[in-house]
């Protein structure tokens, strides 16, 4: 009942129809009736595919509540038809669709079809962080002005999303969106599907011509993306519609007046297009009215335990299962992975995790082979760089006298040593190891100056007949005199002991070697004493060789 009663509040001005969710006609008012030339005793209870068979046109209901459909019919002895179709919302369930038919000679603002209980506009922008927020309350404030608005962010940071919602929040909300990517087609077709084109105007030109995208978005919104890969005679096109609003069609030479808002996007610097020539100045400065940035997923960190969580709830939602949970080891890895694809890129891994992993529990191994790679190659790059760090000279100092105390010992005997190998007099040793708080008791228990970090992995899915955890325990305690210490995932580890729980090593993998450039395999308890022996060869042959070490 909500519903009919919603409907019949409509407009009836208008040319509408509509149907239930599958598609029969529930309703047609006089004017639709006579602008596609039918009685209403004919068509209602019948399926509307009945009706577009014979336009040529064919149409399925849509399952998305944010389906809209804007689509040209071109009617043997008749004008063209301008056809809007649009869900009927009842609490984000399609109820039915309403579709509204217009010749197009007689364009006029679109009116918005039923939406009981709609959302929020930027409801889909995903984030609670103070960069996206800021860049959401930027474009609701500037959505009612009219003027072009020109959104520049990395690729995948959800400008589609902007310009939807700046559409939707705008007065123009009841007319059309049209949406152009200027990088999907070569330039003698961008030009005909922007403007659209005269009968015979080239060769294949569709008998009667071709309204263009700016003629079907008139009294709304069109979205040109990747606005930097315009070429450059189209730039020039584009500008003087901007002027004076008028198009002129291919092979035509008469001009149309239309009324469209612009919202431009890119993810290219136009600035130094703008210089080197390839993007025209007047141009940018046209476009450039309402700039917005948008920010990557790097700038709001915090917003990734949000997206995870509604990604995670629709893909798993939609497979018909319950939502998995990441282990700490992968929400550790999310959070410190560049993103370089931003928001699309975390999307479409969210989605591959949630077919690929078979557990509740999405691990470390399940994570996609790319990303590893990336994000331990950024780990590596960041170890080299601490390599190459300038110590300050009270570091270099400290460090000195706790190596120089290592060696020759804490005893007076041995401090004498220290002192004579480091210049020093023994009273001034004593003043510096006071100094530094440097004491006998912390240097005894020193396993050396610097320490073997030791990454543990363990393979999962496999029932070991013995407790893996107690072999890793093991392993510290007898190397504890090698300096070994246990890291997280994650961090700059110079050997990575994989602990497997089959005899066919199926931990053994090559992306295991990002981890660290020493990879050990225990498949086997009995293989802990060969693991112990090479760790400390490899300790020993490397850059910490105190004497005090010894193999185990």
């Amino acid at each position: 009942m909500e519903k009919e009663k919603e409907i019949k509040e409509m407009s009836f001005e208008e040319a509408l129809l509509t149907t239930d969710a599958v598609g029969r006609i529930t309703h047609i008012n006089a004017s639709a009736t006579r602008t596609l030339g039918c009685n209403a005793s004919d068509i209602v209870g019948h399926e509307i595919e009945e009706i577009f068979s014979t336009l040529g046109y064919r149409w399925k209901p849509s399952k998305s509540p944010e389906s809209k459909t804007n689509e040209v019919l071109s009617v043997s002895n008749k004008d063209d038809l301008s056809i809007y179709i649009k869900p009927i919302l009842v609490k984000h369930k399609i109820e039915g669709y309403v579709f509204r038919f217009e010749k197009i000679a007689s364009a006029k603002t679109f009116v918005n079809p039923i939406l009981l209980g709609e959302k929020d506009p930027f409801a889909g922008i995903v984030g609670d962080s103070f960069a996206i927020r800021k860049t959401i309350n930027e474009a609701r404030k500037i959505a009612n002005a009219g003027s072009t608005v020109l959104l520049q962010g990395e690729t995948g940071t959800g400008k589609e999303l902007f310009a939807k919602g700046i559409y939707e929040t705008s007065y123009r909300c009841n007319g059309p969106f049209v949406m152009l990517n200027c990088s999907a087609l070569p330039e003698n077709l961008l030009e005909s599907e922007m403007f659209g084109y005269e009968e015979g105007a080239f060769t294949g030109a569709k008998k009667g011509g071709k309204i263009g995208k700016f003629t079907l978005a008139h009294n709304g919104t069109f979205f040109l993306d990747e606005i930097a890969e315009l070429p450059l005679s189209l730039q020039a096109k584009l500008l003087r519609v901007l002027e004076d609003g008028r198009i002129e069609r291919v092979g035509g030479v008469h001009t149309t007046k239309v009324d469209v808002r612009i919202i431009a996007a890119t993810n290219r610097n136009l600035i130094d297009m703008v210089n080197c020539g390839t993007f025209r100045k007047d141009l940018y400065y046209r476009i450039n009215v309402i700039p917005i940035y948008i920010p990557p997923l790097r700038d709001r960190k915090e917003d990734i335990p949000l997206l995870i969580d509604y990604f995670m709830s629709h893909f798993c939602a939609a497979a018909g299962c319950s939502p998995k949970k990441l282990s700490p080891e992968v929400e550790n890895t999310f959070m410190n992975y560049p993103w370089p694809g931003n928001v699309r890129e975390l999307k479409s891994t969210i989605e591959y995790l949630a077919q690929i992993s078979s557990q509740s529990i999405v691990t470390f191994d399940d994570l996609p082979q790319s990303m590893k790679v990336v994000y331990f190659q950024k780990i590596r790059e960041d170890k080299g760089q601490q390599h190459h760090r300038v110590d300050s000279l009270k570091s270099l100092e400290k460090s000195a006298l706790e190596r120089a105390l290592f060696i020759f010992g804490s005893t007076t005997a041995g401090k004498k040593k220290v002192a004579q190998s480091l210049g020093l007099s023994l009273t001034t040793l004593y003043r510096r190891l006071k100094y530094y708080t440097i004491e006998d008791h912390t240097v005894s228990k020193m396993n050396g100056i610097e320490e073997t970090q030791v990454v543990i992995r363990y393979c999962g899915g496999c029932n070991p007949s013995y407790d893996r955890r107690e072999l890793v325990d093991e392993f510290f305690r007898k190397t504890e005199s090698l300096g070994t210490r246990k890291v997280k995932i994650g961090a700059p580890s110079e050997i990575a002991l994989i602990v497997n729980g089959c005899i066919r090593a199926c931990a053994d993998q090559s992306d295991n070697y990002v981890l660290a450039p020493n990879v050990f395999v225990i498949k086997q308890s009995e293989d802990l004493e060969n693991t112990l022996v090479r760790t400390a060869d490899i300790i020993n042959a490397g850059h910490i060789t105190f004497t005090s070490r010894k193999k185990v």
